[in-house]
């Protein structure tokens, strides 16, 4: 109740712990309750370097491409200048690599997300 406002500060897509060379290419869906996945960001043989947490924004055009309605649509639901929208949400990651990495790595993405409250 005590929330006044929420917002987005930035969408990164990252690798923890990469291997010390490679690159990545893949693509970020995200859902919201009824299940649909949305392509939200594509990106295409970036370096394992750059992806090293914590990451590339997906803002950033150099490294990553991303459909601006998609990003409108998501902010419209997660932002909200007048208090909490509860809403689920799912990320997933999809993608390859240009060599063989270990077992258990793997394309992470990060909402960085912002509450406003009053205490």
């Amino acid at each position: 109740d005590n929330v006044l406002a929420t917002r987005v500060n930035d969408i990164r897509v990252y690798m923890t712990d990469p291997p010390a060379s490679g690159t990545s290419s893949g693509t970020l869906f995200y859902a919201f309750s009824d299940g649909t996945m949305r392509q939200l960001a594509t990106w295409t043989d970036v370096p394992f370097s750059t992806l090293a947490a914590p990451g590339v924004s997906i803002l950033d055009t150099s490294v990553v491409s991303y459909d601006p309605t998609e990003l409108a649509a998501l902010l419209g639901v997660l932002q909200d200048s007048t208090g909490l929208f509860i809403n689920q949400i799912t990320i997933r990651t999809v993608g390859s690599t240009s060599v063989n990495v270990p077992a258990g790595k793997t394309i992470c993405a990060r909402i960085d997300y912002q509450l406003d409250v009053e205490l």
